[in-house]
């Protein structure tokens, strides 16, 4: 009985270095270009096809393309699209970043640019001084009190202004 699958070719037309990356990465995703029409069973992509592949790749880490490609064979039955991969890649660097834990001066700086960014979401400093006011007003004894309850009290204030605000010396 004949084999009636389409005929792969055997010599790659891919390039071995198309863009200004590595040709390591090059040669990387020829690899995963030849490994898919393998595995799915195509014709692998003409030269100038493969060299468009490794320009659009070369903007991802090649771990992101190498797990994008496989991602996408252990389901697919047909070639990957182009944008099926760039759409895996972007889905492995944002599960890279969630992964990350940002250092105790990148969650100040993202503090920061959000505060700039969404500056109704932060209290001003004549909000935060209305407050205090308030919360004084509040623990403010009546005069017949003596004053080291006065004393306490203002202390509490203070705390409380402290927590409401605690960069109070960073804000502009």
């Amino acid at each position: 009985m004949a084999d009636t699958s389409p005929v792969r070719k055997s010599a790659s037309p891919i390039p071995a270095q198309a863009s200004s990356k590595p040709a390591n990465n090059d040669k990387q995703i020829a690899k995963l270009l030849d490994m898919a029409a393998t595995m799915t069973n195509q014709e692998i992509p003409t030269a100038e096809a493969a060299r468009f592949w490794m320009q659009e790749m070369s903007r991802f880490p090649i771990e992101a393309v190498t797990w994008a490609f496989q991602e996408h064979l252990r389901s697919a039955l047909f070639f990957p699209k182009l944008p099926e991969i760039t759409a895996l890649c972007e889905d492995w660097i944002a599960k890279k970043r969630m992964e990350k834990k940002p250092t105790p001066a990148e969650e100040i700086a993202l503090w920061r640019k959000d505060r700039e960014e969404h500056p109704e979401k932060y209290a001003t400093f004549a909000d935060v001084a209305q407050m205090a006011q308030e919360v004084i007003a509040m623990h403010t004894p009546p005069k017949d009190e003596p004053d080291h309850e006065q004393e306490v009290r203002n202390a509490t204030a203070e705390s409380m202004i402290s927590e409401l605000a605690p960069d109070w010396d960073e804000m502009p």
